[in-house]
C-alpha cells in the first residue's frame, strides 16, 4: 500500500509535488479492490488531505480483508444432478 509518509520525505528532499497530483497519482494507481476510496475522493467537493486518503485507504483494506474472510469461510456445497 502507498505510504503518504514517503510524500512528506519527497518535500524534505526538495522533489515538490502539488498535492492535487500527488493525490490524482495515488488514486490512478490503486488497484480494483480499491475503487470504493476511488469513488469516495472524486465525489468530494474539497481536495482530500493526505491523512484522510491515507485512512481512506486502511479503512478499505480492513473491509476487503473482512469480506475474504467470509467468503473463505463459508461452507461450499456441489450440488449433483443426473443427466
Amino acid at each position: 500500500m502507498y505510504n503518504c509518509s514517503s510524500a512528506n520525505s519527497h518535500t524534505l528532499l526538495g522533489d515538490h509535488v502539488p498535492h492535487r497530483d500527488l493525490i490524482e497519482v495515488v488514486l490512478e494507481a490503486l488497484p480494483e479492490e480499491f475503487n470504493a476510496v476511488f469513488v469516495y475522493v472524486n465525489s468530494k467537493f474539497e481536495l482530500i488531505s493526505l491523512d484522510e486518503l491515507e485512512s481512506q485507504f486502511l479503512t478499505q483494506e480492513s473491509r476487503n480483508e473482512r469480506f475474504m474472510k467470509v467468503v473463505f469461510n463459508e461452507p461450499t456445497s456441489i450440488s449433483h444432478t443426473k443427466t
